[in-house]
């Protein structure tokens, strides 16, 4: 039996032709049999990412992303929007990394043209140095502490992006060890690394640069607080090592950045101890790392404070540690560390000949967090 076509149907009766019972019948049984793929496969619903390839479909077939809203229509070789139906609750994924790997771009994001997405990310603290380690009568200074980590803030329209992007957090600046040698000065604490997000045009990244590390206790001079990296927002200075003095507090930042480290306090020529100076937050001193008082006290580990964004994450900007106390009669107080994320670690106090100086803290770690919205 021949396939019906529908022109068969839309043409008769014709006068010029006369139908038969027997042509009747046998148009009757090919209409019943009749099949229009293109109606039947005219629309479908479901996720944005499940949409089938334009060519998989017939040509005319409207599909309609439950996720997103969009209407799309095929014209058998590739999808065109045709708008949105309804008003969809206003999606957000949040994707947050304390350790290196790859952002992936969300479906839903994907299919809306309005999708925004944001990229957090906190540079790594700069590590405290140890103090010096010096002859009685030799005044000297303590371990300076480390700078904080600096914040980079950017967002995209989310279809600028590729589908994936790598990300890199930064390590912790490495604590700067006691030492452990007569009429020797400190060492540098290390620098805090980058956290990255790479450039949709593939040249190169943007950056949240992670503090540098407090210089190493001096005899007879001053040791220099970390600085922190370039950013959105820089964070805190650590505190400055003074010669034959308590050491100083991290630098007052008031900018919404993590806070540096406080250096160790030094010893006088008397020769007497002298107390660490406090990490900071944000220019708080007391919501974070507290200095060592007393002969040979280390300092404290920092805080975090409040979250990074209002989001409901969790994530802190990290405070810097507070610095260690020197020492006259025994070794020297180490810093503390600074905390998670981006803080300075605090300065180690400096000792006599023949006992260890102190230590300095470690910085605090970096982070990103990219958060995509769209719909609503």
């Amino acid at each position: 039996m021949a396939a019906f076509n529908p022109k068969d149907w839309r043409d008769w009766p014709d006068t010029s032709t006369p139908r038969d019972a027997a042509a009747l019948e046998d148009q009757e049984t090919r209409l019943a049999a009749y099949t229009d793929t293109t109606a039947a496969a005219l629309t479908a619903t479901g996720l944005a990412s499940a949409r089938p390839a334009a060519n998989a479909v017939p040509a005319g077939s409207i599909y309609v992303a439950s996720d997103t809203g969009e209407v799309s229509r095929s014209n058998g070789s590739a999808w065109t929007s045709a708008g949105y139906v309804g008003v969809q609750a206003r999606q957000r994924d949040v994707q947050v990394f304390t350790s290196s790997g790859t952002w992936t771009k969300p479906a839903g994001a994907a299919a809306d043209p309005n999708a925004q997405t944001r990229v957090l990310m906190v540079g790594a603290g700069g590590g405290g140095g140890s103090g010096a380690r010096r002859a009685s009568g030799t005044s000297s200074s303590g371990g300076a502490g480390g700078g904080g980590g600096s914040i980079t803030d950017v967002t995209w329209t989310t279809s600028a992006l590729l589908a994936s992007h790598a990300v890199s957090i930064g390590a912790a600046g490495l604590a700067a060890a006691a030492v452990t040698t007569n009429d020797t000065d400190g060492s540098n604490g290390g620098t805090g690394g980058n956290t990255t997000f790479a450039k949709p045009d593939g040249l190169g990244t943007f950056n949240a640069r992670g503090g540098s590390g407090g210089v190493g206790g001096r005899a007879g001079t001053a040791s220099t607080g970390g600085g922190s990296g370039g950013g959105t927002f820089v964070g805190a200075t650590g505190g400055n090592g003074n010669n034959g003095a308590a050491g100083s507090v991290g630098a007052n930042n008031s900018g919404p950045a993590p806070g540096g480290g406080g250096a160790g306090g030094g010893v006088t020529a008397a020769p007497a101890f002298t107390a660490g100076g406090g990490g900071t937050f944000r220019g708080i001193t007391t919501s974070t790392g507290v200095g060592g008082t007393t002969d040979g006290a280390s300092g404290t580990s920092g805080s975090g404070h409040g979250n990074l964004i209002a989001y409901g994450t969790g994530h802190t900007l990290g405070g810097g540690g507070g610095g260690g106390a020197s020492s006259v009669l025994t070794g020297a107080g180490a810093g503390g560390a600074g905390v998670a994320y981006g803080g300075g670690g605090g300065g180690g106090g400096s000792s006599l000949n023949g006992n260890a100086s102190g230590a300095g803290g470690a910085g605090g770690a970096g982070l990103c967090i990219v958060i995509t919205e769209w719909g609503g």
